[in-house]
């Protein structure tokens, strides 16, 4: 039953996606902050892979979800969230854990279509990650400025993905992941 609710919402958020009208992108740039928790997310996210992953060069908006100010959020504002976008490319550059991408002109390699090229299915999968697309949205801070939160979401074919709101700590001066549990999903 998990598996289908997940596969629910993977499938109405690509139609409500491709329906929503495209953001603006935000005339100020993005802070030295914000660059700092996608660079920390993309270290954490980056363990263990063979790779670089592909990043979309564009942020999405971020409207938590209002269960997220009960959950993980409880410290921000109701009223955090972010309607603007950035484009990634000047403000990460060069990346070590990550490749920047059109994210509207990429196109993500489903695992059936590995398989067809003779791969098993565990490789399949491997490459479809490998080949996958990492979007993440706009970061917002709590008042303090020392939580920040996003949402990610890879993308790696239709029934191949994972995502969800994270949580980051300003802690000794760097950003590291809360250990507070956030809405994610997999499929």
């Amino acid at each position: 039953m998990r598996f289908l609710s997940a596969c629910a919402v993977v499938c109405c958020s690509a139609l409500s996606a491709q329906d929503a009208p495209k953001p603006e992108f935000s005339p100020v740039p993005l802070t030295s902050a914000q660059i700092a928790v996608y660079r920390a997310f993309l270290a954490d996210y980056n363990k263990g892979s063979k790779g670089k992953h592909n990043l979309a060069d564009t942020t999405d908006s971020f409207q938590p979800d209002k269960d997220n100010f009960t959950g993980c959020m409880k410290d921000f504002s109701r009223s955090s969230k972010s309607l603007k976008v950035h484009n990634l490319t000047q403000a990460l550059g060069e990346d070590p854990n990550a490749h920047l991408v059109d994210g509207d002109g990429y196109k993500v390699k489903d695992v059936g279509e590995w398989m067809e090229k003779g791969q098993t299915l565990d490789t399949a999968v491997d490459s479809a990650v490998s080949a996958g697309l990492l979007t993440l949205s706009e970061v917002v801070f709590d008042k303090t400025r020392h939580h920040a939160a996003f949402h990610y979401a890879l993308s790696c074919g239709r029934l191949c993905g994972n995502g969800g709101t994270v949580v980051y700590v300003l802690s000794n001066g760097k950003w590291r992941r809360s250990k507070q549990s956030c809405v994610s999903w997999i499929s």
